[in-house]
């Protein structure tokens, strides 16, 4: 008897003959998923600065409010039992 060879996909891809059709859509799918891939960097990228940007702005507006707070109601000097602020 004969020995009958299993046609599983595996072995049906190995047969398939790569065109240049075949090879021209493998690259157009790789630059698509390449661009996808940057386009996503990108966005992350550009969200991560305007974060960075909304800190700094805030924190360049809020230390001048908390330094003046701190300077008014920590305290500054003890004289006897007495605590003066400035």
């Amino acid at each position: 008897m004969g020995k009958k060879e299993k046609k599983t996909p595996e072995a049906i891809e190995e047969k398939k003959v790569v065109t240049r059709y075949d090879r021209k859509m493998e690259e157009r799918r790789k630059a698509a998923e390449k661009a996808k891939r940057e386009e996503k960097r990108f966005r992350i990228g550009s969200i991560v600065v305007a974060v960075l940007v909304v800190i700094f702005l805030a924190y360049s507006v809020l230390r001048p409010v908390v330094e003046k707070y701190t300077a008014v109601h920590d305290l500054y000097i003890t004289v006897g039992n007495y605590e003066f602020t400035q």
